[in-house]
């Protein structure tokens, strides 16, 4: 099982492996020290976590498991790369078979009807609709509502994101973790892709919005999650005095969706849900949903449009890949692909001057992010619903590289044929035995 990425060298491991061992002591008593100073620890231990390859359920397993086997006692003061990888397996195994049940607290604005019941999802029970009655949902609103009074939070929960919060709807996960910070991470990955989910299935509606909103630009996606996630125990006491929180506008009306709409909501979800679990990249969708909610679902539109952006990166090809192939193989999915490809172009050149400090003054991050959804939600609907029933990935990219015109279709496929015909000429002439 590959330990390390491919984007780094033997000779870049060495490297790394060589300046940790230089600046870690195992002393007589066992403890080890580090002789750079934290700062310089940090750095090398991030490198290291970046570097690794290996399968852990979440980033803050990743990051325990490197840091714990740097520290060990079990690891020699002379250690080699080998030594290094036997520990940190060692250790991953012991990690992850040392869980206990947590519970995890997360609010969702704009939750449509048709989300409710409970959900399974990468070993996450999610119960989006708890019973409000029960002695568990009571505990942890209490505990939530104590820490929302805490006058440490003051500045953090004023008195219009308490109400934001008040008008939310409370969702209940339970997952086994191996610390709170784990047992956030593996439920949050789960609800964004079942919100991604959700969002996908109506924003695909949105064409633009022009804002004059005094409190600050709202988010393109509707169902949100507002700024107090909170990891409990079994028994719902918190688990952690902190608690996590999206970026948010306080003081947004909630959505009111016309009952037809719903119905309409309802059956695009469903429709995308089952497309999802029978698809051959299923793990590349459930990636890219995750990856969909946080873009579309963040209150800063500049960062919004370029999450958008490196997530079409991701799913429209490979890392290898120039962008204009990326461009001109997602406009082929649109009847009118010229315009689109003119969209891809002009957001691409955004981005980078965005990215390289030139931003152009036009003070319209607004229309920006509309136009990423109108480029983007069109394609990633084809990636997650595979209609043609295509068998890859690479399959799927390689039918959109076919040209858009049917004259130079018709000259590939005549090329086609004729290599085919070439090839069994081949077969034939070598399977004579004629030399």
């Amino acid at each position: 099982m590959t330990f390390w990425r491919e984007e780094f060298s033997q000779e870049d491991i060495n490297f790394i492996v060589e300046r940790i061992k230089s600046s870690r002591t195992l002393n007589s008593d066992g403890n080890v020290t580090v002789s750079e100073g934290l700062g310089q620890f940090s750095d090398w231990t991030s490198l290291i976590v970046s570097a690794s390859a290996f399968p852990a359920p979440s980033q803050s397993i990743r990051n325990k498991v490197i840091v714990d086997t740097i520290l060990s006692k079990e690891l020699p003061q002379n250690f080699s790369e080998r030594d290094f990888k036997c520990l940190a397996w060692r250790l991953l195994n012991k990690i992850t078979n040392d869980l206990r049940v947590y519970r995890v607290a997360v609010p969702i604005w704009n939750k449509p009807r048709f989300l409710c019941g409970t959900k399974k999802i990468n070993g996450v029970h999610l119960n989006i609709t708890p019973s409000k009655n029960s002695k568990i949902y009571i505990k942890i609103i209490r505990e939530r509502a104590d820490q929302q009074g805490d006058n440490i939070y003051s500045i953090h929960f004023n008195d219009q994101v308490i109400e934001d919060l008040k008008g939310s709807h409370l969702s209940l996960s339970s997952v086994k973790a191996n610390n709170p910070e784990d047992a956030y991470e593996r439920v949050t990955t789960a609800i964004y892709e079942l919100l991604g989910i959700v969002n996908i299935s109506r924003d695909s509606s949105k064409r633009w919005r022009l804002s004059f909103r005094i409190g600050g630009k709202l988010p393109l996606s509707d169902v949100l999650i507002p700024p107090h996630i909170t990891v409990h125990t079994e028994s719902g006491q918190l688990a952690t005095k902190g608690f996590w929180y999206h970026p948010w506008v306080a003081g947004a009306t909630p959505n009111h969706v016309p009952d037809e709409k719903i119905a309409i909501w309802d059956k695009n979800f469903r429709y995308l849900e089952r497309a999802i679990n029978k698809s051959p990249w299923r793990g590349e969708c459930k990636n890219a949903l995750s990856r969909y909610f946080q873009a579309f679902s963040n209150p800063n539109l500049e960062e919004a449009f370029l999450d958008g952006w490196r997530l079409f990166e991701n799913v429209s090809g490979s890392r290898k890949e120039a962008i204009e192939i990326k461009i001109r193989r997602s406009a082929n999915v649109f009847k009118d692909h010229k315009e689109h490809k003119l969209l891809g172009v002009h957001l691409a050149l955004r981005r980078n001057l965005i990215s390289h400090g030139h931003r152009v003054n036009a003070d319209d991050e607004e229309v920006l992010l509309f136009q990423m959804s109108r480029f983007l939600v069109p394609y990633m609907e084809r990636f997650l619903l595979n209609r043609l029933n295509l068998h890859s990935l690479k399959e799927f990219w390689d039918f959109l590289d076919l040209p858009h015109s049917a004259e130079q279709r018709e000259k590939e496929m005549k090329n086609a044929v004729r290599k085919v015909e070439l090839l069994k000429k081949a077969n034939s002439f070598r399977a004579s035995g004629v030399k």
